[in-house]
């Protein structure tokens, strides 16, 4: 049984945890999200890369939630709302599973008016600690098709390793991973040299 957050919360409830970092806050997003992650998702230079260049249907976005809350539910993690105080959404970034390979994939988009300022790498290292940390996960993958570079830079910033270059669903893509052993070596390594 899953601990729970607080006394008296049904073991059914999603551990849902806000946090913050040097300049986001991070709060976990849920079917009331729906309207703003469709419109965010829907940004013609966010949607490229997140749905092959297609606009997302509104059941895709709500399905991709649910799953969030599922795995906010099971793990502790999912999709986070990446805001800048007060209240405005400049992105999402977490986790969902992938069925096909049933492993857990990290994911970030951010508004086209905030790239190149840092954010999607300050909120994916956070949630990557939480995932090797709280969450106690043994991998985590990551991919993007290979048009898309800053992508792939930022998960090679992030530590990952490319396993492979392989289509999915016909587009050419890049696959990616991280073990838990080797972020916290690394993390360690870090900290010595500070």
């Amino acid at each position: 049984r899953t601990a729970t957050l607080a006394a008296g919360m049904a073991d059914t409830e999603p551990r849902l945890s806000s946090f913050s970092t040097e300049r986001l806050e991070l709060r976990p997003l849920t079917l009331d999200d729906l309207d703003l992650v469709m419109a965010h998702w829907s940004e013609p230079e966010v949607g490229r890369w997140l749905f092959d260049d297609r606009l997302p249907e509104r059941a895709k976005v709500e399905e991709e939630l649910q799953m969030s809350l599922d795995l906010f539910r099971s793990r502790g993690l999912g999709i986070w709302g990446l805001y800048r105080p007060p209240r405005e959404l400049i992105g999402t970034c977490g986790f969902l599973p992938v069925a096909e390979v049933g492993e857990i994939e990290i994911l970030f988009s951010i508004e086209p008016r905030h790239w190149r300022r840092g954010y999607a790498l300050e909120a994916s290292r956070a949630t990557l600690e939480r995932a090797f940390g709280g969450a106690d996960l043994r991998r985590v993958v990551g991919g993007c098709g290979v048009p898309n570079e800053s992508y792939r830079r930022l998960l090679e910033r992030l530590g990952m390793h490319l396993d492979k270059r392989e289509p999915i669903r016909g587009i050419d893509c890049y696959h990616y991973s991280l073990e838990r052993a080797a972020y916290l070596a690394e993390r360690a390594a870090a900290a010595r040299q500070r």
